[in-house]
């Protein structure tokens, strides 16, 4: 079925939004950017969840830091 002129197919509208963001001006450099951002995300999280499982403690021990600089 054909599209109608004027009428914004729902992938195209996201894809326009998104550009919008980080002023993006191809469809190829939007998703870039928006998978970047996703992995980015996702790093950002895992590096939560580390800290809340206690992997980074031993950095607030003074101790700990000073042998770390010798």
């Amino acid at each position: 079925m054909p599209e109608r002129e004027g009428r914004i197919r729902p992938l195209d509208a996201f894809l326009a939004e998104a550009a919008e963001i980080p002023g993006t001006t191809t469809k190829r450099a939007t998703i870039n950017g928006a998978l970047a951002e996703f992995v980015a995300a996702a790093r950002r999280r895992r590096f939560v969840e580390l800290m809340d499982e206690g992997v980074f403690e031993d950095l607030r021990d003074p101790d700990v830091m000073r042998g770390a600089w010798r």
